[in-house]
């Protein structure tokens, strides 16, 4: 794991600097020290599931070690031994209602299994959900292989360098296209791997927080302005609304204080009620995360003649904090040093801590007095510092540039860190309300997440355009589908049908040319926005390749279909044919992706 102390950090590269790591999955790591069997990444396609279109996804897992096998138990209970192509590489397709089972409205996130190398290890799976409320955005191929939205840059790299990601080469990347007008970068590959956020610091102008100045900006691409960088191993982890995006933003200013009352804490708090809020506290020689639930109840002794304080404490739990507290405030340069809260920390750090805990203290007091008089004052002071940021994202993947429906989702995802509401939010299994940075500052600072002001408006509709013609399937009818041809100047849409029988002909029943069960129909008619409304035909009589006999097509037709477009790359087609008083959907997806960046250029013109 790429993990090291804020302390490292000043003395190594510091593009290298992780503020903290959380093992969000657990490590799967078996066998000797020649030939370790884990997990190195797994890629989902696609990254968003809509939970009305029946799309699948096709799950790719990339091993160490050569395991033999790989399984997926699925959250409906079912299992799949995943598909071995050698090399440590294993495959299997979930479908749909798989993907989705049992999501929660609003959730944006489902989980949908999870992985197990035989070693009784597992690793949890999570894909990104678009429930129908999140809206269509504008999107700008830049070239062949860079896509914009009005928040995120989806670049296309190798799948070698979105694994090992080169995050200097990214940035340096995203500036060949951006001004250097982002105080933060986000980036996200499509290859996921385990633990959560992570913070790179690329700059410190601000003195007074116990970190030494510093300036690596030009390694990045950036002239000056860049301060740090937050890499997501995790895509189903992007959000800004969240605390976790909150916190690890925070270990730009937090906690490098080397304070003797802060126990050496770093990048959390120590055990004290500045640990109640968003950065949370660490254990005594741990870097991780942990929430700090609880206030200091003080434990009293005596009878009615005399009460006094043991100097011990009951931990007594309260709900967390979802803002940033006043001393973290000073530190971002969101409140001036007259306005911070007296605070306490307790002197013995090893100590079981748990609800209704009884704890020993004495609890320490910590003031910015104290901070002040170890580092100096904070400069630029409140008066002089920045209170609006703005946060640039970038994901990277490898085999295709992101769909429409997925990168309007890191889109949407981006700009609810601009949000001045309370949103819920989910993080793995946690679920709950958060503050998006202007509420967390108590409306003192800003959060802008746009990275171009050209595409900063919204569509109505998806418009169906000649770049849908394609032939489109659905995986779970394999060797059925259909060819579909748009003619824009009539408003007219063709479609060809491959299909079969409703019930398969008698063994004796042959054919001298393919499939006694094949059949085809066509279908015809108007399209309006991302809609189009067709006339179902059956055409019979003829003979291959001949013209006698004259093959016949009644002209009232023989039922209706309707095709609604999700994106460029996923639709459903709703279908009732009269003759056999029949209906259904069929949700469809194309075959190959050559003409996706010509169907979302068309459909903007």
């Amino acid at each position: 794991m790429q993990l090291m102390t804020s302390i490292l950090g000043r003395y190594f590269p510091r593009f290298l600097t992780m503020a903290y790591l959380l093992v969000a999955v657990i490590p799967l790591v078996t066998g000797t020290a020649h030939a370790q069997i884990g997990i190195d990444y797994w890629i989902l396609d696609p990254l968003v599931v809509n939970t009305t279109t029946r799309q699948s996804v096709t799950l790719t897992v990339q091993t160490s070690g050569l395991p033999t096998m790989v399984k997926l138990t699925l959250a409906d209970g079912s299992e799949k031994l995943l598909e071995n192509q050698g090399g440590g590489r294993f495959i299997t397709t979930i479908l749909h209602e798989q993907a989705i089972y049992g999501y929660s409205a609003d959730n944006k996130h489902n989980f949908v299994g999870h992985l197990d190398l035989g070693s009784g290890s597992q690793s949890n799976l999570f894909i990104n959900v678009d429930d129908g409320t999140i809206p269509a955005t504008v999107l700008l191929d830049l070239d062949a292989n860079t896509r914009i939205s009005s928040r995120v840059a989806n670049f296309l790299l190798p799948e070698s360098e979105i694994t090992d990601l080169d995050i200097s080469r990214i940035t340096g990347l995203f500036y060949e296209y951006f001004p250097d007008d982002f105080d933060f970068i986000n980036i996200i590959s499509e290859a996921a791997t385990r633990g959560d956020a992570y913070f790179s610091n690329v700059k410190n102008s601000v003195q007074g927080l116990g970190l030494e100045l510093f300036d690596d900006s030009h390694r990045f691409g950036s002239s000056g302005r860049l301060e740090g960088v937050i890499v997501y191993p995790l895509p189903e982890h992007f959000d800004l609304a969240s605390p976790d995006f909150l916190r690890t933003m925070g270990y730009n200013w937090m906690n490098h204080s080397t304070h003797p009352a802060l126990k050496g804490a770093t990048p959390q708090w120590p055990i004290s009620d500045l640990a109640g809020g968003i950065m949370g506290y660490q254990a005594p020689g741990s870097q991780q995360y942990s929430p700090f639930p609880y206030w200091f109840l003080a434990e009293l002794a005596g009878d009615y003649r005399f009460i006094y304080q043991t100097g011990n404490y009951f931990l007594v739990s309260q709900s967390l904090s979802g803002d940033f507290n006043s001393m973290e405030l000073y530190l971002m340069g969101l409140l001036p040093a007259q306005s911070v809260l007296l605070y306490r920390v307790l002197d013995d750090q090893h100590q079981e801590i748990c609800a209704y805990c009884l704890v020993e203290g004495p609890l320490v007091n910590y003031h910015v007095r104290d901070l002040i008089a170890r580092h100096g004052v904070r400069n630029p002071d409140y008066s002089q510092a920045r209170k609006d940021f703005k946060v640039a994202t970038i994901i990277v993947s490898s085999n295709r540039l992101l769909s429409t429906r997925e990168l309007r989702y890191f889109d949407h995802m981006a700009a609810r860190g601009e949000l001045s509401e309370q949103v819920t939010y989910s993080h793995g299994f946690t679920k709950g309300l958060a503050n998006p940075f202007h509420l967390a500052t108590s409306g003192r600072g800003t959060l802008n997440a746009k990275i171009s002001a050209n595409l900063n408006y919204i569509v109505d509709e998806l418009k169906i355009n000649p770049g849908m013609n394609d032939a489109w399937y659905s995986p779970a009818t394999n060797g059925q589908g259909f060819l579909i041809s748009v003619f824009p100047k009539i408003k007219q849409m063709f479609l060809a049908w491959f299909t079969y029988d409703t019930e398969r002909p008698p063994k004796d029943v042959t054919a001298i040319l393919g499939d006694p069960g094949h059949r085809w129909l066509t279908a015809q008619g108007p399209f309006e926005g991302d809609t189009a409304n067709l006339t179902i035909f059956v055409t019979e009589g003829g003979v291959f390749d001949s013209a006698e006999p004259v093959a016949n097509t009644n002209p009232s037709g023989d039922g209706t279909m309707t095709i609604e477009f999700a994106d460029c790359t996923e639709g459903l087609v709703s279908y009732e044919i009269t003759s056999l008083g029949i209906s259904g959907e069929i949700p469809i997806q194309r075959i190959v992706p050559d003409n996706i960046s010509l169907c979302e250029t068309l459909s903007t013109q």
